[in-house]
């Protein structure tokens, strides 16, 4: 499944792409990702982008580190706002 982002969006000089599932397998392949990079990078922020509004799954994603988990509904614009609040030390858990 593409990443949802405009093809401007996609070649951001302030964000960068480290990572996109397919399928539910890859993305749950993804939490551990995310563990090790924030572990290995604490400055780093980390949003999950997943399909699922699953409480047991977000859950995960914040014991790995990701600073919160938006729906792949999102439009890229809104899309682009999370990742900026995120790295700009926000959360996207109390949206």
């Amino acid at each position: 499944m593409p990443f949802p982002l405009s093809p401007t969006s996609r070649t951001s000089r302030t964000i960068e792409i480290v990572g996109e599932a397919g399928t539910a397998a890859q993305a749950l392949a993804r939490v551990p990702a995310c563990r090790e990079l924030c572990s290995e990078r604490p400055e780093l922020a980390c949003p999950m982008l997943t399909s699922f509004a699953d409480d047991d799954a977000l859950f995960d994603a914040i014991l790995a580190g990701a600073a919160g988990c938006v729906l792949k509904q999102i439009r890229g614009a809104d899309l682009v706002g999370a990742i900026r609040t995120v790295s700009a030390s926000g959360s996207l858990l109390d949206r």
